[in-house]
């Protein structure tokens, strides 16, 4: 029975490794797919912090002020490295940037640099506990966020 569980134990451990390892291998590691990669990456964390607080703001889970302040810490920060995955010029397959990004890259730019003060006066806002003070920062970043999906993010297939 031990050599039965051992057995299996290691041909699922293959299996998973070999999986891992073809999927690494078909990964696009150009500076394009590279790019594309930290980008979906920094906003799925974004999302990650920016939704509980989202809750919080709607009334749909309980007020944490030191839960939220973290969630707005850590957002401030992501936002400061978002801008980092459109140095590349660039789509690959899957990604849902338009190409727009890149044709008025100073005006995307100058967006970005407002959502990075938006979200560190957010942060700040936060530390405060109070709420009235942090939903109409709260809204704008919202907005920051809206204004960027419309003009620069495409539907999904």
């Amino acid at each position: 029975m031990k050599l039965s569980r051992t057995l299996l134990t290691i041909a699922l451990t293959s299996v998973f490794a070999l999986t891992a390892t073809a999927h690494a291998d078909r990964e696009d590691k150009s500076p394009e797919g590279q790019a594309a990669k930290y980008r979906h990456s920094t906003f799925t964390m974004i999302r990650y912090h920016f939704g509980p607080m989202g809750e919080m703001i709607k009334g749909k889970s309980d007020y944490d002020k030191d839960t939220f302040a973290k969630n707005a810490d850590a957002l401030a920060t992501l936002a400061a490295l978002t801008e980092n995955g459109f140095e590349v010029d660039g789509i690959t397959k899957g990604s849902r940037a338009k190409k727009d990004i890149w044709e008025n890259k100073d005006k995307f730019d100058a967006g970005m640099k407002v959502f990075v003060e938006n979200t560190a006066a957010l942060a700040t806002a936060a530390k405060s506990g109070d709420m009235a003070s942090i939903k109409p920062v709260f809204a704008k970043v919202a907005d920051n966020c809206k204004q960027c999906h419309k003009s620069y993010r495409a539907k999904k297939d």
